[in-house]
């Protein structure tokens, strides 16, 4: 299944990396979904189709380096305000 190539997604993943610049926030968010994907609680979920255990992990993975940047800001603002 994975061996066949699908010429309409080999079309869009050229467009989207043609014009893919990575962001801090796609860092962060690949670093949790290498986590999300370690969990053994990940693949625990019954019935659970591949496309939308996919779907859950990106969506997980991007609530998670959100939270990463909100933290990140509020550490630099804690530090503004209290310069050493």
């Amino acid at each position: 299944m994975f061996d066949e190539r699908d010429p309409l997604t080999d079309k869009i993943y050229g467009a989207l990396m043609m014009h893919h610049q990575e962001t801090l926030r796609d860092q962060f968010a690949m670093a949790a979904l290498t986590g999300i994907l370690a969990s053994p609680n990940t693949v625990a979920t019954a019935g659970a189709t591949a496309e939308g255990v996919t779907q859950a992990c990106s969506e997980m993975a991007y609530l998670q380096a959100d939270a990463m940047l909100a933290g990140r800001l509020e550490a630099q603002e804690q530090t503004n305000d209290h310069p050493r």
